[in-house]
Formats: structure tokens, sequence, C-alpha cells
């Protein structure tokens, strides 16, 4: 199964699902716009590959998401 059904069959649940390494940066952006409840963005430095610093998800979801802005 992939990471983004797994979103997609627990809609009603509150779920956490973003994927790892460089392959997956996109997911830590795009699976919390489509109902991921959680997401991870580093503040002082990467502790692993495909990490993006915090601001640079918060621009992006505010981007994509715009009611984002309000949910924070």
């Amino acid at each position: 199964i992939k990471l983004i059904d797994l979103l997609k069959v627990n809609k009603k649940r509150l779920i956490c699902i973003l994927g790892m390494g460089d392959a997956a940066v996109k997911t830590r952006v795009i699976f919390p716009a489509i109902g991921s409840c959680l997401t991870y963005g580093f503040l002082d430095s990467k502790c692993a590959p495909g990490q993006l610093h915090s601001s640079e998800i918060i621009n992006l979801l505010e981007r994509i998401l715009p009611e984002y802005h309000r949910k924070k």
C-alpha cells in the first residue's frame, strides 16, 4: 500500500503520515494539505535527508492551502 492510500482510507481518523529521505520531501508538505495531522520541519539543522526548514514548510503550506494560515 502506498503512503497516500493510507491517508485516503483513513479520512475519519487522526493520522500522521510522512515520507522519509530525499525522495519524499514533497510528502512533508502535500500530506498535511490532504489530511495528515502532523509534519516535521527542522529549526536549526537537518537530522536526516529530506527534511525541510520549518519556515519553508509553512510558506509552502500557505501557498497550496490558503486556509492554512487560519489553522495555525
